[in-house]
């Protein structure tokens, strides 16, 4: 989970492990500039070049994104200023945990 560019490298870093990435969550598309032009995440754009599922849910507690986040039965979830506070309902999901 990230959102601003400076949280590629790390995302890379997991993906340079080796680990499973069941998904990736990111803020929404917002406008960006004076045409106010929707934009994508640098995280967005990053995983989409590297071919990873992405989600951009408007609140990470709402009960669609929780089902979702159950459905991928994560064993860790990895927080790189994702720029939400995420609720306990979502911290608990993880087998492992959250690392942020």
């Amino acid at each position: 989970m990230g959102t601003p560019e400076w949280a590629i490298p790390s995302l890379q870093a997991v993906l340079d492990s080796g680990s499973e990435i069941s998904a990736v969550f990111t803020q929404p598309d917002r406008p960006v500039g004076r045409k106010r032009v929707l934009t994508p995440s640098s995280i967005k754009q990053f995983s989409q070049t590297q071919k990873l599922p992405v989600h951009s849910p408007e609140k990470a507690g709402n009960p669609e994104t929780l089902e979702l986040v159950r459905s991928l039965a994560p064993e860790l979830i990895i927080v790189c200023a994702y720029g939400q506070i995420l609720p306990h309902s979502f911290l608990d999901i993880p087998r492992i945990g959250c690392f942020n």
